[in-house]
């Protein structure tokens, strides 16, 4: 139908547009990826040669015989440096044939002819050197022949090293700049996307919506026999045997999307059904591997030296923190499995009463709450509780150290029958750009070795206020508290 070919356009165009563009993206990235890959490959192989080659002619080797050899007359040294200086000149043979590129060749290939000289020099000064002792020369009428400046191989050889790690950095900025040009390639991309996605959603609601409506009540009425509106424009359009199929057509779909929303529903129940049952299964070995190394640690203590304890005792930290994560992720699936029943609360009455709770947490962190007159909504108490309770919980972990938190809890009503929460504190904060992270399970931005916690909280905060149709809005800054809001329907 005329219809459906409309929808199908204005649909799969945008999404067509952004795949096409992500997937030769992708194409170009994998390729320079390989590119990358090879180059580095390379690289590597050729600082392992420039080690092995500083190695061989170094003072701890070759050198080091050559001169043992001139000051003793041994033939080992002699033998020594003759080996190191061969395969010297086998590593700087392999240095050449592995050149990155032309430009790298006419860079390195000064530097390893003076390197090459410099070993070529020191084999024949060795083989000389064994003519003069075998003439009876002295050992310094023999150094003072056989003597050779290095310093300039020792150069070459440090500005062959720093122009391997130059290519390096140059190609890892290469990179970079690829990088950044393949990402704003996508972020426009997706902004073209949704852009056609914008005009396309005003096109269907201005347009195709309108004909739908009157196909759906025009075909309504030839199914009940009404033939009444056939003089309506869009019987020009469109036959009564294709009003009569897109009723039928439309009725099909109806029952097919009212199924596929009841095997979500049950795929949805049997997914928190499983979690439920793999994280109350996980805590029986967890603590087990408590268990033991306590008795290991009772029992066995005169045997373990200092590591074996340190080692114990993270076995322990370790199982604990994931016996407190199991248990956070059951509240957090709990949530799910109970019903919100709302009734009329007073806000205070929800706040005191999560005050009360947190009593012992309250005294030790001296924290300083203060709220104006609230009013009263339509929530779960509990639930509603188990909200504020985290927010507690949250401000007295993330305050700042050697000062008391202080906590304000306002109001602001508006017209539409509606309140709004804000819940500020005076604590560290973080980055306004980690706000969607934060509300997810287990995603923290703070450094958890500096804060305990399991980072389920406004997890937690945001499931709740889901099950109440709000949202959990949050603004922050680093070193200025945290503001945390949400909107209730007033009672």
């Amino acid at each position: 139908m005329k219809i459906s070919k409309k929808i199908l356009s204005v649909g799969l165009a945008p999404s067509i547009f952004s795949v096409a563009g992500i997937f030769v993206c992708l194409v170009l990235a994998k390729t320079q990826m390989r590119e990358v890959e090879s180059f580095f490959k390379e690289v590597s192989s050729r600082e392992h040669l420039i080690a092995k080659l500083s190695d061989s002619i170094g003072y701890g080797t070759g050198i080091h015989a050559f001169k043992n050899y001139i000051l003793r007359g041994d033939g080992f040294y002699y033998q020594q440096a003759s080996s190191n200086f061969h395969k010297s000149l086998g590593l700087i043979d392999e240095l050449r044939n592995s050149s990155l590129n032309e430009l790298d060749e006419l860079k390195s290939g000064s530097d390893l002819d003076v390197i090459e000289s410099t070993v070529s020099l020191y084999l024949q000064n060795l083989t000389l050197a064994k003519k003069l002792k075998a003439d009876g020369k002295s050992i310094q009428e023999v150094d003072l022949v056989v003597r050779i400046d290095d310093q300039p191989a020792i150069e070459a050889l440090g500005r062959y090293r720093l122009m391997i790690e130059t290519a390096s950095a140059d190609r890892l900025h290469q990179l970079r700049q690829f990088e950044n040009i393949v990402f704003y390639i996508i972020l426009g991309l997706l902004v073209a996307s949704l852009i056609l996605t914008y005009f396309g959603c005003r096109f269907v609601s201005c347009n195709i919506i309108k004909e739908i409506e009157t196909l759906t009540s025009l075909s309504s009425r030839f199914r009940l026999g009404d033939d009444s509106h056939s003089s309506d424009p869009i019987m020009e359009m469109y036959s009564i045997d294709e009003l009569k199929n897109f009723a039928t057509s439309f009725q099909e779909m109806s029952e097919k999307l009212n199924n596929s929303y009841l095997e979500l529903k049950k795929s949805n129940e049997d997914l928190e059904h499983f979690s439920f049952m793999i994280s109350h299964d996980l805590q029986e070995p967890v603590k087990k591997i408590g268990l033991y190394a306590d008795i290991l640690e009772l029992e066995h203590s005169d045997k373990l030296d200092d590591e074996a304890t340190i080692y114990l005792e993270k076995i322990k930290s370790t199982s604990e923190n994931m016996v407190g994560y199991i248990r956070a992720l059951l509240e957090y699936v709990r949530l799910t499995q109970e019903d919100i029943h709302l009734e009329p609360i007073e806000l205070a009455q929800v706040i005191e009463s999560s005050i009360k709770n947190l009593e012992p947490l309250v005294r030790r962190s001296s924290i300083d709450v203060r709220w104006e007159t609230l009013p009263k909504v339509m929530a779960s108490p509990m639930m509603l509780g188990l909200v504020f309770r985290n927010l507690f919980e949250n401000s007295v972990k993330f305050s700042k150290p050697g000062s008391s938190p202080k906590i304000s809890i306002t109001s602001n009503a508006y017209n539409d029958n509606t309140v709004e929460i804000l819940f500020e504190d005076n604590g560290i904060g973080f980055d306004n750009r980690f706000v969607d992270k934060v509300v997810k399970p287990f995603v923290r931005v703070h450094n958890k070795r500096k804060v305990n916690g399991y980072g389920i909280g406004l997890a937690t905060c945001k499931r709740v206020l889901a099950a109440h149709h709000s949202e959990l809005y949050i603004k922050s800054q680093p070193g200025k508290g945290s503001q945390f809001s949400f909107f209730l329907k007033v009672a």
